[in-house]
Parts: structure tokens; C-alpha cells; sequence
């Protein structure tokens, strides 16, 4: 099967070739791709400022908590796990927010619908009704 989506790695950091190989791994466990020379050369500072830009760190942490402790620094993981206990809190704090909402609306008989990531969402989407017209 051809793959139409093969990027040219050549323009890419070390850290973000990382980053893409932890998410397309299948198998949680040992890294079974060629990483592990790499792993010496990457910025680890660098490669969680990837993770957290990307909005990626809760999956990332996810498939690192499983890898060989000798391969990545304990920061990394230890960092990682951070933001990944961060994030589920808030999520479980905004589950709350939305479930308190829901009784609120259904008391009063409004329909509801709740978006994830609505405002930019609706930015885009006006742009593009903006455009055509």
C-alpha cells in the first residue's frame, strides 16, 4: 500500500522525528524503532517543549512510562508525568463544570450540545462562510 503522506525527515529536529515515532509505535513496550541512537543526541528540554506545544504530552508520557528506564531520563518521564496528572485533573474538573451545566439546561428543557475546542472551531469556521461570500 503506497503512502501518500511520507514526509522528508531531512528538515526535521531529531526531537520531532521522536516525537512522531513514539505516535505512529503500535506496540507499547520496548521501542522497536531504530531510536535508540537517536535517544543520545536528543534535547530532552527541547523535545517536552514539542510535547506541550503539540498538546501531545498526556500520549507521550503514556508510551514512555513503558520504555526501558535506561533510555530515557528519569526528568523526562518524571516531567511528563506531571503535565499528564495536571491535564487529567483538569479534564475531570471540566467534566464537572459540563455535567453541572447539563442538569441546568435539561431542568429548564433546553437542548444542549458541547463542543470540544468550540472557540477555534467557530473561528474557523466563520473564516471559511466569510470567504465564500
Amino acid at each position: 500500500m503506497n503512502n501518500y503522506f511520507d514526509i522528508d525527515n531531512s528538515s526535521l529536529s531529531k526531537e520531532l522525528i521522536l516525537l512522531f515515532g513514539l505516535l505512529e509505535k503500535e506496540n507499547d513496550g520496548d521501542l522497536k524503532l531504530n531510536i535508540n541512537e537517536q535517544l543520545k543526541e536528543v534535547n530532552w528540554c527541547y523535545f517536552l517543549e514539542l510535547a506541550r506545544h503539540h498538546r501531545i504530552h498526556p500520549l507521550i508520557y503514556l508510551k514512555l512510562k513503558k520504555e526501558k528506564e535506561e533510555l530515557i531520563p528519569t526528568e523526562v518521564v518524571q516531567n511528563l508525568y506531571q503535565h499528564y496528572q495536571k491535564n487529567t485533573f483538569k479534564m475531570l474538573q471540566l467534566s464537572a463544570e459540563m455535567e453541572q451545566l447539563s442538569k441546568v439546561f435539561t431542568e429548564k428543557q433546553i437542548q444542549l450540545l458541547f463542543f470540544k475546542r468550540a472557540c477555534s472551531r467557530l473561528r474557523t469556521l466563520r473564516r471559511r462562510f466569510t470567504a465564500n461570500f
